[in-house]
C-alpha cells in the first residue's frame, strides 16, 4: 500500500511541476517577460521536491540530499559559491547522515544495519 500511495506522490509532484512550469512560460510570453532570471532559479525544484520528500518520509535522507544538492546548484547558478569548491559540504553532511542513523540506531528508532 506504501509504494502504491509514494507513487501517487511522485506523480502528483510531477504533475504539479509541469503545471506550474507550463503556467509560468505561459505567463513568460503571454507578456514578454525576460526568462533569464527563472532559469537561474532552476535548482529551487530539487529543493521544493526534496522538502515534499522530507514532509512525507522525515527519517528517509533523500529529501534532505535533493534540500542540500539543490541549495548548492542554486548558489552556483547565482554566482554566490563556486560547485567545484562545494564538495567538502557533501562530506559535511555525509558524516552528519551517519551519526543521526546511528544515534537512531542506539535509541530503538530503526533496526540495525543490514535488517
Amino acid at each position: 500500500m506504501r509504494d502504491r500511495r509514494e507513487a501517487g506522490i511522485s506523480r502528483a509532484a510531477l504533475g504539479f511541476s509541469l503545471t506550474a512550469l507550463g503556467a509560468a512560460l505561459l505567463v513568460g510570453h503571454a507578456f514578454g517577460l525576460d526568462f533569464h532570471v527563472f532559469w537561474k532559479l532552476w535548482p529551487l525544484w530539487l529543493v521544493a521536491l526534496g522538502t515534499l520528500r522530507l514532509a512525507d518520509r522525515p527519517r528517509d535522507g533523500g529529501g534532505a540530499w535533493l534540500v542540500l544538492i539543490g541549495l548548492l546548484l542554486l548558489a552556483d547558478t547565482l554566482d554566490v559559491m563556486d560547485m567545484h569548491l562545494s564538495w567538502p559540504v557533501f562530506v559535511i553532511a555525509g558524516g552528519v547522515s551517519l551519526l543521526l542513523q546511528e544515534l537512531r540506531r542506539r535509541r530503538g528508532e530503526e533496526a540495525p544495519y543490514g535488517q
